[in-house]
């Protein structure tokens, strides 16, 4: 996408610190459940992500939780609704995911009944959107793991599966590879939109992440162009120029 690359890697610099720090309260025993673990995780990463303006991108997060008993994971599944909004001059896009949060330690199993929750969890989700994954957190960091692997499988321990980092996830979401075009908003800083698409996809919580850039960074642009031979150089335009008036010279006889 034509975001700026070291400001989109910025962002996701956020977002691996914001990890780190979760991992720092459980550790510390801060947290222990997974609604909570995730809660802290969305609100780190809001915290540092919001009003972070570089390289010309200005980048907006909003959070919206929710709490108490009969909170819609309970019956359809999904922890976190994440959403991406990003508008540049020449490209927009809007788009989102699912996912659900289990607390794991690396070299442990679910145990049969709890797994198969999490895959009936999983198939919830599916039905809604395939782009929706497992947050699997733990004292090692989050793993994010596609919900379709998880009702695909025997094995017990998500870890074992293929998945991604959480900054390498948000990577990937940054730059349009993950996300779907129907878990999305036509303005995601307008909260009653977010609150509308949080109620329709029964999340737990929602973050929104928006990156904007007014202006065209016109001389990046043209160097990413030159580089890859894309670039229409403009013409120039010859000054009017009036020719020369023939010279009569008079011939001696």
């Amino acid at each position: 996408m034509l975001l700026n690359h070291r400001s989109l890697q910025g962002a996701v610099k956020d977002v691996g610190v914001a990890e780190r720090e979760t991992i720092g309260d459980f550790l510390e025993q801060r947290v222990s459940e997974e609604a909570k673990f995730l809660e802290r995780f969305v609100t780190r990463v809001q915290d540092r992500i919001m009003s972070r303006q570089s390289h010309g991108v200005q980048w907006q997060a909003i959070s919206l939780r929710e709490h108490g008993p009969g909170a819609p994971e309970k019956q359809f599944g999904a922890d976190v609704i994440g959403v991406f909004q990003a508008s540049v001059p020449n490209y927009r896009v809007g788009k989102g995911f699912l996912a659900q949060g289990k607390m794991l330690e690396y070299d442990t199993s679910f145990d049969k009944e709890e797994f198969e929750r999490l895959q009936e969890q999983c198939r919830r989700m599916l039905d809604i959107s395939s782009h929706s994954y497992v947050f699997v957190c733990g004292k090692h960091g989050i793993r994010v793991v596609p919900a379709l692997s998880i009702v695909s499988t025997r094995e017990r321990n998500p870890w074992e599966l293929h998945g991604r980092s959480v900054k390498g996830f948000y990577t990937e979401h940054f730059r349009s590879f993950i996300g779907d075009a129907a878990i999305s908003v036509s303005d995601a800083t307008a909260i009653q939109q977010l609150k509308d698409l949080k109620q329709r996809n029964n999340g737990r919580f929602l973050l929104a992440i928006t990156a904007r850039r007014n202006e065209p960074d016109e001389p990046a642009l043209l160097t990413q162009q030159i580089k890859y031979g894309h670039a229409q150089l403009p013409q120039v335009q010859q000054a009017h120029r009036t020719p020369p008036r023939p010279v009569h010279r008079k011939l001696l006889h």
